[in-house]
Protein backbone atom coordinates (compact mmCIF):
# COMPACT_ATOMS: atom_id res chain seq x y z
CA UNK A 1 0.00 0.00 0.00
CA UNK A 2 1.04 3.83 -1.12
CA UNK A 3 0.68 5.87 2.12
CA UNK A 4 0.74 8.69 -0.40
CA UNK A 5 -1.77 7.68 -2.99
CA UNK A 6 -4.20 6.95 -0.49
CA UNK A 7 -4.17 10.70 0.58
CA UNK A 8 -4.49 11.62 -2.34
CA UNK A 9 -7.47 9.71 -3.18
CA UNK A 10 -8.87 10.67 -0.27
CA UNK A 11 -8.39 14.28 -1.62
CA UNK A 12 -9.48 13.64 -4.97
CA UNK A 13 -12.99 14.54 -6.16
CA UNK A 14 -14.65 12.03 -8.41
CA UNK A 15 -17.99 12.67 -8.32
CA UNK A 16 -19.60 9.46 -7.07
CA UNK A 17 -19.14 7.19 -3.80
CA UNK A 18 -18.95 3.92 -5.76
CA UNK A 19 -15.98 5.30 -7.86
CA UNK A 20 -14.13 6.58 -4.74
CA UNK A 21 -14.06 3.29 -3.06
CA UNK A 22 -12.40 1.96 -6.46
CA UNK A 23 -9.75 4.58 -6.49
CA UNK A 24 -9.21 3.83 -3.39
CA UNK A 25 -8.71 0.68 -3.84
CA UNK A 26 -6.19 1.16 -6.21
CA UNK A 27 -4.65 3.41 -3.74
CA UNK A 28 -4.29 0.02 -1.33
CA UNK A 29 -2.94 -1.95 -4.08
CA UNK A 30 -0.37 0.74 -5.56
CA UNK A 31 3.25 1.48 -5.10
CA UNK A 32 4.99 4.34 -4.40
CA UNK A 33 4.90 5.00 -8.58
CA UNK A 34 1.31 5.09 -8.36
CA UNK A 35 1.03 1.42 -10.21
CA UNK A 36 -0.92 -1.67 -9.19
CA UNK A 37 -2.68 -4.87 -11.32
CA UNK A 38 -5.90 -6.11 -9.12
CA UNK A 39 -7.97 -7.84 -11.06
CA UNK A 40 -11.66 -6.60 -12.05
CA UNK A 41 -13.08 -9.62 -9.39
CA UNK A 42 -10.61 -8.12 -6.72
CA UNK A 43 -11.59 -4.70 -6.88
CA UNK A 44 -15.19 -5.84 -7.06
CA UNK A 45 -14.86 -8.22 -4.07
CA UNK A 46 -13.82 -5.13 -1.63
CA UNK A 47 -15.90 -2.37 -3.07
CA UNK A 48 -18.97 -4.75 -2.78
CA UNK A 49 -19.77 -3.96 -6.04
CA UNK A 50 -20.47 -5.97 -9.75
CA UNK A 51 -17.65 -6.48 -12.16
CA UNK A 52 -19.23 -4.72 -14.97
CA UNK A 53 -19.78 -1.71 -12.22
CA UNK A 54 -16.08 -1.94 -11.27
CA UNK A 55 -15.34 -1.58 -15.37
CA UNK A 56 -17.65 1.02 -15.94
CA UNK A 57 -15.99 3.11 -13.28
CA UNK A 58 -12.82 2.30 -13.90
CA UNK A 59 -13.40 4.29 -17.79
CA UNK A 60 -14.91 7.35 -16.04
CA UNK A 61 -11.58 7.57 -13.85
CA UNK A 62 -9.60 7.21 -17.11
CA UNK A 63 -11.68 9.44 -18.98
CA UNK A 64 -11.54 11.90 -16.09
CA UNK A 65 -7.60 11.76 -16.11
CA UNK A 66 -6.82 10.07 -12.75
CA UNK A 67 -5.96 6.94 -13.97
CA UNK A 68 -4.43 4.98 -17.11
CA UNK A 69 -4.83 1.69 -18.23
CA UNK A 70 -2.13 -0.90 -19.74
CA UNK A 71 -3.79 -4.21 -20.86
CA UNK A 72 -1.82 -7.32 -20.34
CA UNK A 73 -1.93 -11.01 -22.24
CA UNK A 74 -0.50 -13.70 -21.56
CA UNK A 75 2.30 -16.01 -23.44
CA UNK A 76 -0.62 -18.12 -24.47
CA UNK A 77 -2.42 -15.55 -25.51
CA UNK A 78 -5.26 -14.84 -22.81
CA UNK A 79 -5.90 -11.86 -21.18
CA UNK A 80 -4.77 -11.55 -17.19
CA UNK A 81 -5.08 -8.17 -14.88
CA UNK A 82 -4.40 -5.01 -16.46
CA UNK A 83 -1.71 -2.50 -14.85
CA UNK A 84 -2.80 0.54 -13.65
CA UNK A 85 -1.26 3.93 -13.16
CA UNK A 86 -2.89 6.47 -10.69
CA UNK A 87 -2.16 10.06 -12.34
CA UNK A 88 -4.00 11.72 -9.31
CA UNK A 89 -0.46 13.72 -7.97
CA UNK A 90 -1.18 16.07 -10.81
CA UNK A 91 -2.31 19.03 -8.70
CA UNK A 92 -4.62 20.17 -11.45
CA UNK A 93 -6.52 16.87 -11.51
CA UNK A 94 -7.21 17.30 -7.67
CA UNK A 95 -9.21 20.64 -7.66
CA UNK A 96 -11.77 20.39 -9.78
CA UNK A 97 -14.81 17.64 -10.37
CA UNK A 98 -15.37 16.11 -13.63
CA UNK A 99 -17.38 17.61 -16.12
CA UNK A 100 -21.20 16.41 -15.58
CA UNK A 101 -22.33 14.39 -19.05
CA UNK A 102 -25.16 13.06 -20.63
CA UNK A 103 -24.72 9.09 -20.65
CA UNK A 104 -24.18 8.02 -23.95
CA UNK A 105 -25.89 4.98 -25.15
CA UNK A 106 -23.44 3.89 -27.60
CA UNK A 107 -21.39 2.72 -24.72
CA UNK A 108 -23.97 0.35 -22.68
CA UNK A 109 -22.63 -3.61 -22.30
CA UNK A 110 -26.38 -4.74 -23.17
CA UNK A 111 -28.91 -3.76 -26.38
CA UNK A 112 -31.95 -1.72 -24.48
CA UNK A 113 -34.71 -3.94 -23.43
CA UNK A 114 -38.17 -2.85 -23.94
CA UNK A 115 -39.34 -3.55 -20.44
CA UNK A 116 -37.78 -2.78 -17.24
CA UNK A 117 -35.19 -6.24 -16.23
CA UNK A 118 -37.23 -8.21 -13.39
CA UNK A 119 -34.64 -8.87 -10.87
CA UNK A 120 -34.34 -12.88 -10.28
CA UNK A 121 -34.09 -13.59 -6.19
CA UNK A 122 -31.96 -17.10 -7.13
CA UNK A 123 -29.30 -14.71 -8.54
CA UNK A 124 -26.66 -13.57 -6.18
CA UNK A 125 -26.40 -10.29 -4.66
CA UNK A 126 -23.83 -9.05 -7.15
CA UNK A 127 -25.41 -10.51 -10.21
CA UNK A 128 -28.67 -8.90 -9.20
CA UNK A 129 -26.88 -5.33 -8.61
CA UNK A 130 -25.71 -5.66 -12.33
CA UNK A 131 -28.70 -6.82 -13.71
CA UNK A 132 -30.91 -3.51 -12.09
CA UNK A 133 -27.64 -1.71 -12.78
CA UNK A 134 -27.99 -2.47 -16.90
CA UNK A 135 -31.75 -1.99 -16.36
CA UNK A 136 -31.08 1.83 -15.27
CA UNK A 137 -28.67 2.44 -18.08
CA UNK A 138 -31.00 0.96 -20.74
CA UNK A 139 -34.01 3.04 -19.38
CA UNK A 140 -31.65 6.06 -18.61
CA UNK A 141 -29.26 6.18 -20.93
CA UNK A 142 -29.44 9.29 -23.60
CA UNK A 143 -32.03 11.22 -20.74
CA UNK A 144 -30.11 11.99 -17.69
CA UNK A 145 -26.70 12.78 -16.80
CA UNK A 146 -24.61 9.50 -15.78
CA UNK A 147 -23.55 10.67 -12.57
CA UNK A 148 -27.56 11.29 -11.59
CA UNK A 149 -27.41 7.55 -12.68
CA UNK A 150 -24.77 6.97 -10.25
CA UNK A 151 -26.72 8.36 -7.77
CA UNK A 152 -29.75 6.64 -8.24
CA UNK A 153 -28.00 3.26 -8.81
CA UNK A 154 -25.88 3.78 -5.38
CA UNK A 155 -29.47 4.40 -3.29
CA UNK A 156 -31.16 1.99 -4.64
CA UNK A 157 -28.88 -1.11 -4.48
CA UNK A 158 -28.01 -0.36 -0.87
CA UNK A 159 -28.67 -3.53 0.84
CA UNK A 160 -29.38 -5.41 4.39
CA UNK A 161 -28.08 -7.68 6.50
CA UNK A 162 -29.88 -10.69 4.61
CA UNK A 163 -28.74 -9.08 1.18
CA UNK A 164 -32.12 -7.63 0.03
CA UNK A 165 -31.52 -4.09 -1.72
CA UNK A 166 -34.10 -1.10 -1.20
CA UNK A 167 -35.14 -1.33 -4.69
CA UNK A 168 -36.64 -5.17 -3.76
CA UNK A 169 -38.63 -3.95 -0.90
CA UNK A 170 -40.63 -1.67 -2.83
CA UNK A 171 -44.26 -3.00 -3.41
CA UNK A 172 -44.03 -2.23 -6.99
CA UNK A 173 -41.38 -0.77 -9.33
CA UNK A 174 -40.91 0.80 -12.54
CA UNK A 175 -37.24 2.15 -13.60
CA UNK A 176 -38.99 4.75 -15.95
CA UNK A 177 -40.96 6.45 -13.66
CA UNK A 178 -38.66 6.15 -10.57
CA UNK A 179 -35.69 7.76 -12.58
CA UNK A 180 -37.88 10.51 -13.39
CA UNK A 181 -39.66 10.51 -9.85
CA UNK A 182 -35.67 11.32 -8.94
CA UNK A 183 -34.45 13.40 -11.78
CA UNK A 184 -37.69 15.80 -10.62
CA UNK A 185 -37.00 15.71 -6.88
CA UNK A 186 -32.88 16.45 -7.73
CA UNK A 187 -34.52 19.71 -9.61
CA UNK A 188 -36.61 20.55 -6.80
CA UNK A 189 -33.98 20.04 -4.19
CA UNK A 190 -31.60 22.37 -6.38
CA UNK A 191 -33.93 24.69 -6.98
CA UNK A 192 -34.80 25.33 -3.61
CA UNK A 193 -31.12 25.62 -2.72
CA UNK A 194 -30.40 28.33 -4.85
CA UNK A 195 -34.19 30.46 -3.19
CA UNK A 196 -32.26 30.02 0.45
CA UNK A 197 -28.83 31.48 -1.13
CA UNK A 198 -30.41 34.23 -2.78
CA UNK A 199 -32.67 34.97 0.76
CA UNK A 200 -29.37 34.55 2.47
CA UNK A 201 -28.09 37.38 0.48
CA UNK A 202 -27.33 40.73 2.27
CA UNK A 203 -30.13 42.61 0.82
CA UNK A 204 -31.99 40.52 3.49
CA UNK A 205 -30.07 41.07 5.72
CA UNK A 206 -30.78 44.43 6.01
CA UNK A 207 -34.55 44.62 6.52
Amino acid sequence: MSLKYMVKALDTKVGNSTRKLVLLKLADQSNDDGICWPSHATIAKAVECSKPTVIRHLNELVKAGYLSIEKRKRENGSQTSNVYKLLIDTPQLNSDTPPVKICDPQNLPLEPKEKDTKVSKKESLPERQNTFEQDVFNVGCGIYTTQMLDAFIDYWTEHDKVGNMLFEKQKTWETKRRLARWNKNNFNNAKQQIVELDLSGPEWDTV
